[in-house]
């Protein structure tokens, strides 16, 4: 099955952030392969990725998205619905913290 990525306005402007912060966008881009490699393989979404990612489902305003971690401080959010993998967020957990209590 062949997957599309939507990269939502709100991330594409998180991804530069992370970026000018130093992150490395390689480390980005070989999750992202590795999320479409096995997704197309036909995968289940929580064995999507190894352990060392701590993908789990996420709860509250963001129940029915998914959460990964690329390091330890940089994290990106994502839904997977009828092969369209939708990257919706990628920040800090401060970021990400401080933006969801507004």
């Amino acid at each position: 099955m062949a997957i599309k990525v939507e990269l939502t306005t709100f991330f594409k402007k998180n991804l530069t952030l992370m970026l000018k912060r130093g992150k490395k966008e390689k480390k980005f881009t070989d999750v992202l392969e590795l999320l479409i490699e096995n997704i197309e393989q036909g995968v289940e979404p929580h064995l999507l990725l190894p352990n060392k990612y701590k993908l789990h489902k996420m709860s509250g305003q963001y129940s029915g998205f998914w959460d990964c971690h690329i390091e330890n401080d940089w994290i990106l959010i994502y839904s997977l619905d009828q092969g369209v993998l939708r990257l919706v967020r990628t920040c800090s957990h401060s970021d990400f913290m401080h933006k969801t209590r507004k």
